[in-house]
């Protein structure tokens, strides 16, 4: 079978570091949420009518949404978020946050219009796309862009190897023609 869903990811990082001029190290809290649409396509194995395990692979495409904090987009870098808190961090994903190819199997249990669902999936696969390796030193900062006067720039290499859900779904039904 084949399907497409809209899914709210919410992923919350903390960031100990040390800002300049500062001595002591702050935490910085960096919520981000996105709007997924996972497409996908699954194998079924009936072992009876209202228990289906399943093998499934499929895309999830990821639209952020606002989650308190700024997110801004560079001309040559990319987009990035800007924390304020003791002093500015600008944060920067050094992969393509945006897609993701999706392995995994499940189990569901199945009611008559709806389910239930545990699922474990893998992404095995990511586009690096270090956009801050030409910058080297502070004076190779544009001083137009505004991650240039943040007290510290870091670049998170997200590794989302496993995500486990259990989730509840009702199936919509509809002709096209």
């Amino acid at each position: 079978s084949a399907g497409i869903g809209i899914n709210l990811l919410y992923m919350g990082f903390i960031y100990k570091g040390s800002p300049l001029p500062f001595q002591q190290t702050f935490s910085y809290y960096l919520p981000v949420r996105y709007l997924e649409s996972p497409i996908y396509a699954s194998y079924k194995l009936r072992i009876n009518k209202k228990i289906i395990p399943y093998f499934q692979i499929g895309l999830i495409g990821r639209y952020p949404i606002h989650s308190g904090v700024n997110r801004l987009k560079s001309s040559k870098y990319g987009e990035y978020y800007l924390v304020k808190n003791y002093g500015n961090l600008a944060v920067f994903f050094n992969n393509y946050e945006r897609l993701d190819l999706l392995l995994g199997s499940g189990i569901k249990y199945s009611f008559k219009k709806s389910c239930l669902d545990f699922n474990v999936n893998c992404f095995p696969f990511h586009i690096n796309k270090n956009t801050l390796k030409e910058i080297n030193s502070m004076d190779d900062l544009p001083p137009t862009e505004s991650y240039a006067h943040a007290d510290e720039i870091i670049s998170l290499d997200i590794k989302r190897r496993i995500r486990i859900e259990l989730c509840y779904k009702y199936y919509i039904s509809f002709k096209a023609f």
